[in-house]
């Protein structure tokens, strides 16, 4: 199934990106539920009802519904070096213009403990994971310490990921001190 460019379709998904990634702190007890890991670079936590899966030498998690990935969150240590978080959005971005019907969203600073700068990112896609062609949206957190840009790119289908799970996964990052 081919999904238009235009329409109430991109509407729809649109809708729902910001509906699910609006806001940026999560409530004060939100950690309570979260799966605390880290690695050299980055703290954070992921729903305890995801699933670690470790990949090619990345952090990540991973929510499945019915054996497959509905959502996911993925840490990329030192991605690139950048004077400002603005510039390590841009490059991290990069690649994203290539998904179909990639959407930047909104671009908003957050405070992320232990970065010097950090934004945050919405943007709406089309997955085409596993063969099919779901609308989907994401959430990129970019915080920057002595210019090395890390990143946590939280993705997930249309109406699988959660406002509480966004939020509570945004306000867990932190860097550790060199």
């Amino acid at each position: 199934m081919r999904f238009p460019r235009g329409g109430a379709v991109v509407a729809v998904v649109a809708v729902a990106v910001v509906a699910v990634t609006a806001g940026c702190g999560g409530s004060g007890d939100g950690g309570a539920d979260l799966t605390r890991v880290e690695t050299a670079h980055v703290r954070l936590g992921f729903p305890k009802t995801w699933q670690r899966q470790d990949e090619g030498g990345r952090l990540s998690a991973r929510k499945s519904v019915g054996g497959r990935t509905v959502a996911q969150v993925v840490v990329l240590e030192r991605v690139v070096k950048a004077s400002t978080a603005d510039l390590a959005v841009n490059a991290a971005q990069a690649g994203r213009f290539l998904q179909p019907d990639y959407q930047r969203g909104k671009l908003t600073t957050v405070e992320i403990k232990g970065a010097d700068d950090a934004r945050k990112l919405t943007y709406t896609y089309t997955s085409t994971e596993g063969g099919a062609r779901q609308p989907a949206g994401g959430t990129d957190v970019v915080a920057l310490l002595d210019r090395d840009a890390h990143l946590v790119r939280i993705t997930g289908l249309q109406g699988q990921l959660e406002q509480r799970e966004v939020d509570a996964i945004v306000s867990s990052i932190e860097l550790k001190e060199k």
